[in-house]
């Protein structure tokens, strides 16, 4: 593959090596082509737009900052915005599908503990039930949340190896901020936001929070 004049073979004069990650499997390459991938990963996050699909001027620039001393720092820094991005929208697509009561496409996008949760709210739990099925009466008679859905992300923080927590806040049905409690009947300052996590598997980004639970 050749970008802006630039051809793998290069690789072969460097010696230095970086390591390589966003949801696919980790890879070594040279600080070339680190630059190189860096440079297609800061346009793309820029501009957003596929990485395929940038323009020449857009792409020389993020390889002009790539190829900077700081070239492993400004590779990081955009593997931190890729993984923002990416998270976000996974969290989005999640929020959406609860609120249009899609339980399997949500249960899709969910890697976490709930089973714990489901004995403490209900009575007993059918043999087989899955996460779907457990979205389908917790959304409906369990105290959750689903009919929310994803108005910013005020904050992400990147725990290391593979995990990302976003402060989220959420928009109702007519578009306006949700906002809830304050708890059991106690005076104080509704809330407004919630913690969501995401973490990396090999299969790609999932969540793993419960929808918003309002006692």
């Amino acid at each position: 593959m050749t970008i802006s004049g630039h051809s793998s073979s290069a690789s072969a004069r460097v010696n230095s090596r970086v390591k390589f990650h966003s949801g696919v499997p980790i890879l070594s390459i040279s600080r070339t082509c680190a630059i190189m991938a860096a440079a297609v990963l800061l346009a793309s996050v820029a501009g957003g737009r596929e990485a395929t699909d940038l323009p020449r001027w857009r792409l020389r620039g993020a390889v002009a900052v790539a190829a900077s001393p700081s070239a492993s720092t400004t590779l990081n820094v955009a593997m931190a915005q890729m993984d923002s991005v990416l998270a976000r929208q996974l969290v989005e697509r999640y929020l959406n599908a609860l609120a249009e009561g899609k339980y399997s496409a949500a249960a899709q996008l969910f890697v976490g503990e709930w089973q714990a949760v489901a004995k403490n709210l209900f009575d007993s739990v059918p043999a087989g039930m899955d996460y779907a099925g457990f979205l389908e009466r917790a959304c409906a008679h369990g105290g959750h949340e689903c009919r929310l859905r994803l108005r910013s992300v005020l904050h992400n923080s990147f725990i290391p190896p593979d995990t990302l927590v976003l402060t989220i806040t959420y928009r109702d049905s007519a578009g306006r901020p949700f906002r809830w409690g304050p708890c059991c009947s106690e005076s104080g300052v509704p809330d407004s936001t919630n913690k969501v996590v995401v973490v990396r598997t090999r299969a790609g980004y999932r969540v793993r929070s419960l929808p918003l639970y309002i006692p």
